[in-house]
């Protein structure tokens, strides 16, 4: 069966722009999130049981009108503001039936909430390289070669044993000041996808490991890319991560080796995959891990009939030096 997944339907740029100051880069891909809901205890205490799923829409067009860089002014709330933006989106009917991600499948996402997340890449910290076969290798137990395609995309192509891993390896990459890691995968036939990992030595105690679905996986889609973005963090998450296909959501669980930390940096990007056809390809691009800034949705500032306007603020800031001093998510 083979999986349609249509794009975000873009912002009308010109229109936009032609009411706004434009400046160059203010036109992003970014994230819609809204964090998934816990349950509480007698005491009113979060329980570590999710009740309502996050939100989590990749590839959303936007323009990001950043109006204040800092401020260390302590706020009611004890936090401090350290960024401001006006984040221009698609209006909301195009957000809530975006196919893939199917508003019929999703009552909970019926208006934007305050405090819902834009996610930004501020910088990209480490690519995956796909412009040559280099470093791409395959585990023992999976027959694939590998090729490249205009120096955009590798692929897997997957021999008689198509049930197992496939990874990127080189010399330790310093991944420290990342926070999230995202690809683009599509396929050829039928294959699953059923988790990826990072590893910061030779073997499984060195890794951080998305599962999918519960080891179950997805079916790769095999017409458009489907963007897996998700949270590069340490310890032990339940699925409260997603990826969403024609409106089904498959969680993520986040795991990570005895041995996992940041400091050594990224020597192994794995893939392992299941299938029951020789011949399948699996095609991958746009492999990064960045460092984001998030935007939290303060107010509602416009809504119309061509683009909805959030008024955003930033009011954390990562700070590397303590993941470095200790070696911490």
């Amino acid at each position: 069966m083979v999986t349609k997944i249509n794009r975000m339907m873009p912002l009308n740029m010109t229109r936009l722009l032609k009411r706004l100051q434009f400046r160059t880069g203010q036109s992003r891909d970014v994230v819609y999130f809204r964090p998934p809901v816990y349950g509480k205890d007698s005491y009113g205490n979060e329980t570590g049981e999710v009740i309502v799923n996050d939100i989590t829409l990749p590839d959303v067009p936007a323009y990001v009108r950043i109006y204040q860089q800092q401020d260390f002014v302590l706020q009611q709330g004890g936090h401090n503001i350290v960024g401001a933006a006006r984040v221009y989106l698609p209006r909301l009917d195009v957000l809530k039936n975006n196919p893939n991600f199917d508003q019929g499948n999703n009552v909970y996402f019926n208006q934007v909430e305050g405090f819902d997340k834009i996610i930004d890449n501020q910088q990209t910290i480490f690519t995956v390289p796909v412009s040559s076969t280099t470093g791409w290798g395959k585990a023992v137990d999976v027959n694939a070669t590998f090729t490249t395609d205009s120096g955009t995309t590798i692929t897997a192509n997957l021999g008689a044993d198509p049930i197992g891993a496939f990874y990127y390896s080189s010399s330790a990459n310093n991944i420290l000041e990342s926070d999230r890691y995202t690809f683009q995968i599509k396929s050829t036939g039928t294959t699953r996808l059923n988790k990826f990992s990072i590893w910061s030595g030779n073997d499984s105690n060195y890794s951080i490991t998305y599962t999918i679905n519960g080891s179950n996986g997805l079916m790769i889609p095999a017409s458009d890319w489907l963007t897996v973005d998700v949270p590069f963090i340490s310890g032990t998450v339940a699925a409260s991560s997603s990826v969403y296909i024609s409106g089904t959501r498959y969680g993520v669980a986040v795991s990570t080796g005895s041995n996992f930390n940041y400091i050594s940096g990224s020597k192994y990007y794995r893939w392992t995959i299941s299938g029951n056809a020789s011949g399948n390809k699996v095609y991958l691009r746009n492999l990064r891990q960045y460092k984001s800034i998030e935007w939290s949705v303060r107010r509602v500032d416009d809504y119309n009939e061509e683009y909805i306007c959030l008024d955003c603020v930033r009011t954390a800031g990562r700070d590397d030096k303590l993941r470095r001093a200790y070696n911490d998510g």
